[in-house]
């Protein structure tokens, strides 16, 4: 008789002991009842020894697959998102697990397809046949998916060639891929890179090994490191994690790594939201069987099992979308760091803006820190010119759009045929249109925000719900015409761009455009457009050669956000944007535009000097005790009452105070910026901690204590990165 703890897939506060006839491996789904309804687990251990007491424990139904479907590792993940952040352990296994495991399904076979030694006669006229068996025999062990994709609607023959015995099909976890190594020149350092890569190959065989931060300049040549290191963990045997903020990058990232990597028989794999279920199915089976060496992909890309991790990248770890927006609202960041701290992996993040968290642990040495000063290609970092908003006119519809000293760089581009990147972080033609006579605006009915003007298909679009509606034409209180204010969008720039360069060739390039353009990389590569206009993606980690100037429309565009990390990302925002000039053999030049040139992020951004900009921000928060001097804590309240929502969070807060045996200060309640969300009215609670694994259950015990009415939503969100 074993004993065995399980984690269930349903709301329980801890795991649960059932009994087994047979020794079960960790990692294995079981089929288990839970209040008298089946539901499966998993097995997070194993004993012969009873846990005693008087209790009379059930006994497994069945397992579900044959092999652990998870490994110890991943499961230790689990554990710590329930114990930091807060969550139930039912939400935690469904963040970890994928959808189609957790409903048992059978998991898929991959075929791979070679020629046998039977020396195969054709007809004639079978020409096709003739074809596919010359292809397989020039692509030995090629899969079934790559077959499909080099002959679509050819299966018929490929069973007939079957038929024959002319060719056979193989499991692919039993097939013997042939080695092919390329030269080393392939992966060339320069000397400054190299005496990095050296000393983060010498932390790699210290048993305790702190993350290793590389911090180096935009352009300075970081994702060469990355995949240095990527094929040193495949040389000593391990397999790598490697992220990336956002999944259009991991995409671009892919498509290099897969190219580069490849001939040395490195394989590769994507793992993001945007992945259909059966395509993760098949990607953890592959992971399941030892069959991919480098995870590529988001946040969700840490929980496949890897059997033999080595090596965590986090490339961009500065980036805000790291954290989820829902619930568990894990940091992909920290995460990181935890999982390569169980397997004892190596883990190195990337970036050309330490956050201010990771610049704390580096003074304080619990990270070490590798700089590299240079630009790989040997150029300067761009030149930045600053303009003053307040002394240009409006040049555009009564908008500030483009400033005499941007138009005039422009023009010289599209003389010298390079190319230009503009940016701002806003889509639409128009942030609202408004009645000149009372004042209203358009707002959504279901949030407090207002109806942004998309120029294309003219349509009204909420940007939190996703509400649309045609455009009115006149208010609808008082029958005037409607104006459109002042604001800028993508759509405006682009309208004005056409207006002043007839001939140039434009890209308007936002998530509404990427749906329907998928191709746009390419494009941009092959100078098949002379300006682009460009949204926040553009920013992070993307190489365009050919792009030698990038004006920032509007460079203080997120100061009106209530936020303690405000002047932080208007400073990144500034040095990665303008990090995309200048990457080739061109020296590349930057214009910030903004209406207030002498803020902190303005002045230290257009020098690019983050190092007193880090020192700068690291006093701001050890005066205030901002994070991460003490940590955070942000208690969501939602409700469809605006008067019951704020009678029941003032007496929670006052409960609080009654009943607060816990070391922690209480801010607000307080309305976010986003008041109304999804016709859901919103308020907030902030708590600062020094101990969030000593407060958290102290809260949670509280928070069970206190009976909240039935039409409420509270949620708690752990280090919080936004707080609209």
């Amino acid at each position: 008789m074993f004993y065995l703890d399980v984690l269930p897939f349903v709301t329980v506060p801890h795991p649960l002991t059932y009994t087994s006839s047979a020794s079960l491996p960790i990692g294995t789904l079981v089929k288990i009842r839970v209040r008298n309804h089946t539901t499966m687990g998993i097995v997070k251990g194993l004993s012969e020894t009873s846990p005693g007491g008087s209790f009379t424990f059930s006994s497994i139904e069945g397992t579900v697959y044959d092999v652990p479907m998870i490994n110890a590792d991943s499961i230790q993940l689990i554990e710590w998102l329930v114990r930091y952040y807060g969550c139930t352990l039912n939400t935690a296994i469904e963040t970890a697990l994928p959808g189609l495991i957790r409903q048992g399904r059978t998991l898929p076979v991959d075929y791979c397809l070679k020629t046998t030694p039977i020396t195969a006669q054709f007809p004639t006229k079978s020409f096709r046949q003739k074809e596919i068996y010359a292809w397989i025999q020039a692509h030995p062990m090629a899969s079934m998916g790559a077959f499909s994709c080099a002959f679509p609607q050819s299966l018929a023959i490929l069973k007939r060639l079957i038929e024959k015995g002319y060719v056979v099909k193989i499991e692919s976890n039993k097939a013997e891929t042939p080695l092919e190594t390329l030269p080393n020149e392939d992966f060339a350092l320069n000397q400054e890179q190299q005496a990095v890569f050296e000393a983060l190959k010498n932390v790699w065989a210290l048993d305790e090994k702190r993350p290793q931060v590389l911090w180096g300049v935009t352009g300075s040549g970081k994702t060469e490191i990355y995949h240095k290191l990527i094929l040193e963990a495949q040389k000593r045997g391990q397999q790598a994690i490697y992220l990336v903020p956002e999944i259009m990058l991991s995409e671009q990232a892919l498509n290099r790594l897969q190219e580069r990597l490849s001939r040395h028989n490195i394989r590769s794999a994507a793992w993001h939201c945007h992945l259909s279920d059966s395509e993760k199915l098949k990607t953890w089976h592959r992971a399941l069987q030892g069959q991919i060496d480098v995870i590529l992909g988001t946040r969700s890309a840490l929980f496949v099992p890897l059997k033999n991790l080595g090596l965590v990248i986090v490339d961009e770890e500065h980036e805000p979308s790291y954290k989820q927006s829902e619930n568990p609202r894990y940091h992909g960041r920290d995460l990181a760091i935890y999982r390569a701290h169980t397997a004892k992996a190596l883990c190195v993040l990337g970036t050309a803006t330490p956050s201010v968290e990771t610049w704390v642990n580096i003074k304080t040495n619990k990270y070490d820190l590798h700089r590299l000063i240079l630009r790989a290609n040997g150029q300067p970092l761009p030149k930045v010119y600053v303009v003053d908003m307040n002394y240009e006119k409006p040049n555009f519809e009564g908008t500030y759009i483009l400033s005499a000293l941007l138009r005039e760089k422009i023009s010289e581009r599209l003389d010298n045929h390079e190319q230009t990147l503009l940016f701002l972080n806003r889509r639409g033609y128009s942030p609202y249109l408004y009645c000149p006579k009372c004042e209203t605006r358009l707002t959504c009915p279901h949030c407090n925000t207002n109806l942004v003007f998309h120029k294309q298909g003219q349509m009204l679009r909420c940007h939190i719900c996703d509400y649309q509606v045609a455009t009115y034409t006149k208010c609808l209180k008082c029958g005037t015409a409607l104006k459109l204010s002042r604001g800028l969008g993508t759509q405006r720039i682009e309208a004005c761009l056409r207006q002043l360069y007839k001939t140039a060739r434009i890209l308007r390039l936002d998530s509404d455009v990427i749906q329907v353009q998928p191709h746009w990389y390419e494009d941009i590569l092959a100078h098949r457009y002379d300006i682009i206009i460009g949204t926040q993606m553009l920013a992070k980690g993307l190489d365009f050669p050919l792009i030698t100037l990038v004006g920032m429309i509007q460079a203080d565009g997120l100061n009106s956000v209530e936020d303690f990390r405000n002047a932080e990302r208007m400073f990144q925002l500034i040095v990665q944007v303008s990090g995309r000039a200048g990457r080739s053999k061109k020296a590349g030049e930057v214009v910030l535009q903004t209406f207030s040139p002498h803020s902190d992020c303005i002045t230290y951004g257009s020098k690019m000097d983050v190092e007193n900009f880090l020192n700068k921000e690291y006093s701001f928060r050890e005066k205030y005790r901002y994070p991460p001097f003490r940590r955070m804590i942000r208690h969501i309240f939602r409700s469809r009452s605006e008067k019951v929502l704020s009678y029941v969070v003032e007496q929670w807060k006052l409960f609080l105070l009654k009943n607060n045996v816990c070391d922690f200060e209480i801010l607000g309640p307080a309305q976010p910026s986003l008041n109304k969300i999804n016709g859901y009215y919103r308020m907030h609670l902030i708590y600062l901690t020094k101990n969030i694994l000593g407060m958290l259950p102290k809260l949670q015990t509280l928070r069970q204590a206190f009976k909240l009415p039935s039409n409420m939503i509270d949620l708690l969100d752990v280090d919080p990165i936004d707080f609209r």
